[in-house]
C-alpha cells in the first residue's frame, strides 16, 4: 500500500498539528482551572457535578463515534474543526451560570472534545510510519502537556483580576470562561485549517480503489475490556480530582492551576523520554505497565494525609507515572489496527473508555458525598486488575523489545 506522508518527513507533516494542539491545551488548561471551582462556587453538589460530567462523557461518546467514521471517510481535519467550535461555544455556554447552561455546556464541549480527539489520534497515526508511531503520540502529548500546563498556571489569573478590581470571584471566573472560548476559536481555527493531512493512495472513501481489510476483533474485544476497567476505575475518582480537592481542602483555581501546570510540564518533559526508555525497558507495552503500575500505591497514600500539598505532591507523582506512557500505549493499540480502519478503532476504543466513564463519573461523585476518601480506593483496587489484565492479554508483547508491533496488512 502507497501512502502519501509517510516518507522521513513525517515530521514536518506533523508539526503544525503539534502547535495547534498545544495553543488549544494553553486555553483548555485555563477553562479546567475554572471549571470546578466555579461550579463549586454556584452551590453544586458532588453528586450534580458527577452528574453533569456524565453528560459530558456519554456527549463525548456521540462525538467520538461520528468524528471516527467521518475521518476514515472524508479526513480528519474538517472533523476537528467542527469539534473545536462546538467545545468552545460549549465553554461560552458555562460561562452564563446555573444548571441548564452547564448541561448544555457538557453537551457540546462533550460533543466536540470528543470528536477532536478521534479525528487527532487518526491523523497522527497517520502521518507517521508504524515503526515511529512512538514518537509521534509522544511529541503530539508533550504538544497537550506543555500547553496545558501554561494554560493551568493561567488559572492564577482570575484570582488576579478578582482581587485587583474587585469583582466577585465567580463574575471572574465567568469573565475567563467567556473570553477563553473566544480566544480558544480565534488562536486554534486558523492553525488547524493549515493542517496538511496524509492520504493513502487505497484509503477507504479516500483516493483510490477501497481495500478489503480484515477488522481484528480478537485484539479489539481484549483492548476494548481494559479500557471498560480503567476508564471506569478513572472516573469514580480522578475525574472528579478538581471537586475533591475544592471539597476536601476548599481550594481555589489558583491552587488548582497550579498542581495541574506542574503536573503537565513535568509529563511533557518527560513524555519526550519515553521513546528511548520504552527502548531499554523492552518495548511500549512492559513500559506502560511498570510505570503505571508503580501509580497505584500512591492513590491510596492520597486519602491518609490532611494537608493539601502533601496530598497535590502525591497526586503530581501518581498522575505523572499514571500517564507519561499513555502516548506509547496509544502507539501500541493504534500498530495492531490496520491503517485504514484507525479512526473507527480509535471510535470503538474511545467508546470503550468513555461510557464506564459516564457512569462512573456520576456513581463517583455520590460516592464523594458519602465518604471522600472512598472513591480513590475503589480506583486503586480496579487499576490493579486492569493492568493485570493487559498482562495476561499480550505476554508475547511483553517479551518483544521492539518499540511497536508493526501491521503488515
Amino acid at each position: 500500500m502507497v501512502v502519501w506522508g509517510m516518507g522521513e518527513d513525517w515530521l514536518d507533516r506533523l508539526w503544525p498539528v503539534l502547535v495547534a494542539a498545544f495553543a488549544s491545551q494553553v486555553i483548555g488548561g485555563l477553562l479546567w482551572s475554572v471549571y470546578a471551582p466555579f461550579l463549586r462556587g454556584q452551590g453544586f453538589s458532588g453528586t450534580l457535578y458527577g452528574v453533569i460530567g456524565s453528560v459530558s462523557v456519554f456527549s463525548s461518546v456521540a462525538g467520538s463515534l461520528v468524528g471516527g467514521w467521518v475521518s476514515d471517510r472524508y479526513g480528519s481535519r474538517g472533523v476537528i474543526i467542527a469539534g473545536v467550535v462546538s467545545w468552545s461555544v460549549g465553554a461560552a455556554v458555562l460561562s452564563l451560570g446555573g444548571l441548564y447552561p452547564a448541561l448544555a455546556s457538557s453537551v457540546l464541549s462533550g460533543f466536540g472534545g470528543g470528536a477532536v480527539w478521534v479525528a487527532v489520534a487518526a491523523l497522527v497515526s497517520r502521518t507517521a510510519p508504524d515503526a515511529e508511531l512512538d514518537k509521534a503520540f509522544s511529541y503530539m502529548n508533550a504538544a497537550n502537556l506543555f500547553g496545558g500546563a501554561l494554560g493551568s498556571f493561567m488559572g492564577w489569573l482570575p484570582i488576579i483580576y478578582s482581587r485587583a478590581t474587585g469583582a466577585p470571584l465567580l463574575e471572574s471566573y465567568r469573565l475567563f470562561l467567556a473570553v477563553g472560548a473566544a480566544v480558544l476559536l480565534a488562536v486554534t481555527l486558523p492553525l488547524y485549517a493549515r493542517v496538511r493531512e496524509p492520504r493513502a493512495a487505497c484509503a477507504v472513501g479516500v483516493d483510490g480503489p477501497r481495500r478489503r481489510v480484515s477488522v481484528p476483533w480478537r485484539t479489539i474485544y481484549k483492548l476494548f475490556l481494559v479500557e471498560l476497567v480503567i476508564g471506569f476505575g478513572a472516573a469514580l475518582s480522578i475525574h472528579n480530582i478538581d471537586y475533591y480537592f475544592a471539597l476536601k481542602y476548599g481550594v481555589t483555581s489558583a491552587e488548582l492551576g497550579t498542581t495541574f501546570g506542574v503536573q503537565e510540564a513535568a509529563m511533557g518533559v518527560l513524555t519526550l523520554y519515553m521513546p528511548r526508555f520504552s527502548r531499554r525497558v523492552g518495548g511500549p507495552l512492559r513500559t506502560y505497565l511498570v510505570l503505571t503500575g508503580s501509580s497505584v500505591p500512591l492513590l491510596v497514600a492520597m486519602t491518609l494525609v490532611d494537608s493539601f500539598p502533601v496530598a497535590a505532591a502525591l497526586y503530581i507523582v501518581r498522575t505523572i507515572l499514571m500517564n507519561v506512557a499513555s502516548p506509547l500505549y496509544q502507539a501500541f493499540q493504534m500498530s495492531l489496527i490496520p491503517w485504514e480502519l484507525r479512526g473507527r478503532g480509535s471510535s470503538l476504543l474511545g467508546l470503550a473508555w468513555q461510557v464506564p466513564v459516564g457512569l462512573g463519573r456520576s456513581v463517583g461523585g455520590a460516592l464523594l458525598d458519602i465518604d471522600v476518601e472512598l472513591p480513590l480506593r475503589v480506583t486503586a483496587l480496579l487499576y490493579t486488575a486492569a493492568l493485570s489484565m493487559l498482562a495476561a492479554f499480550f505476554p508475547d508483547h511483553l517479551r518483544k523489545r521492539s518499540t511497536a508491533a508493526t501491521h503488515r496488512g
